[in-house]
């Protein structure tokens, strides 16, 4: 018995031994290649959009005119800016700790959307009442109501989208995306048909924003599980777990987007209209990078668990391919600049 018993341990030992690595191997390449096809699939509704908005991105401000684009895309970054004070760094958050425990949102994200409602409803009144103090027209304060409004609306959108991908279940969401981007571009195309100036591409933006959110919920409620129930605790413990990301998001975008504000106030319309259709332009060769954080961190918090080697690997393989794509996306637009222009 006792030699049968260590043949036993002889025999199993080195067997369990071999499994571990091998299941942690397959475990590795399942999460791999479940992330290769949302980023596809989220790639794909990037390309779809990007195709609309290069066509409609180009049409606006060669609709409106320099001064009036100027105007609206004042309007734009200023609420941009400011409203980043609700962000909370909760997307980035979610992307990275609902991966392993996505039953947890549903103690939270009650709590979050009412805070960002009312921190974005403050923000708006408080950014109102300066641009109103400042000098600025009737009709940029009534196309920062309804940007800003579209602001809370998309930051609402953004913690859906966050826990959808954390969650694998990003199909429903590329289709959604897609079908706002078309709503935009649909509603821009018969507003100026229409006659309608500025306003008409902020109510747009709002109504594809307003598509979004609704779809989004159900999604998030029928894919990822999600429950409302206010939980006071929860939300205060989010936040500040949230609080450094908060701080990282918040000096980027401010960053990004304060340059338009400045110009407004130093320069005219029509040098801040040039200079918004220039970036919009620019803007379209960091069209996958959104898909870093949308796949890629919920990726690398699985992967993390189990290996950091691992996890370096992801990095530097997905780095290669946003790049690959990024570089030649971007020389194109230089190199046709000159008639992208005109």
């Amino acid at each position: 018995m006792g030699a049968h018993g260590a043949r036993g341990r002889r025999v199993t030992g080195p067997a369990v031994a071999a499994e571990r690595p091998t299941d942690g191997r397959r475990e590795f390449e399942a999460d791999v290649a479940k992330s290769v096809r949302d980023g596809a699939q989220l790639g794909l509704s990037l390309l779809a959009t990007w195709a609309v908005a290069l066509v409609v991105r180009v049409m606006i401000p060669r609709h409106l005119g320099p001064a009036a684009f100027g105007t609206f895309d004042f309007a734009d970054a200023f609420t941009t800016t400011v409203f980043v004070i609700g962000s909370l760094g909760l997307e980035t958050y979610i992307r990275k700790e609902m991966p392993t425990r996505a039953s947890l949102a549903s103690s939270f994200f009650a709590g979050t959307i009412a805070l960002r409602t009312i921190v974005g409803l403050l923000v708006m009144g408080g950014a109102i009442a300066a641009l109103r103090a400042a000098g600025q027209p009737v009709e940029v304060l009534r196309l920062v109501a309804i940007l800003g409004v579209v602001q809370i609306l998309s930051q609402i959108n953004g913690s859906y989208g966050a826990l959808l991908q954390s969650v694998g279940a990003v199909g429903g969401q590329s289709v959604a995306n897609v079908a706002a981007k078309i709503v935009w571009a649909a509603g821009i195309i018969i507003g100026f048909a229409l006659g309608g100036g500025v306003r008409s591409v902020a109510l747009v933006m709002l109504l594809a924003e307003v598509v979004r959110f609704v779809w989004l919920a159900v999604l998030a409620r029928t894919r990822a599980g999600l429950r409302y129930r206010l939980d006071v605790a929860a939300t205060v413990g989010v936040l500040f777990a949230s609080f450094p990301y908060y701080l990282t998001h918040l000096a980027q975008n401010v960053y990004t987007r304060i340059d338009v504000s400045i110009m407004a106030f130093l320069t005219t319309k029509v040098e801040v209209g040039w200079y918004g259709a220039a970036q919009n332009i620019a803007g379209m060769s960091l069209l996958l990078s959104p898909v870093i954080g949308w796949v890629l961190l919920p990726l690398s918090s699985r992967v993390g668990e189990r290996s950091r080697e691992e996890m370096l690997r992801v990095f530097r393989r997905a780095m290669d391919a946003v790049l690959a794509i990024a570089v030649p996306i971007a020389l194109t637009l230089g190199v046709g600049a000159s008639l992208i222009i005109r």
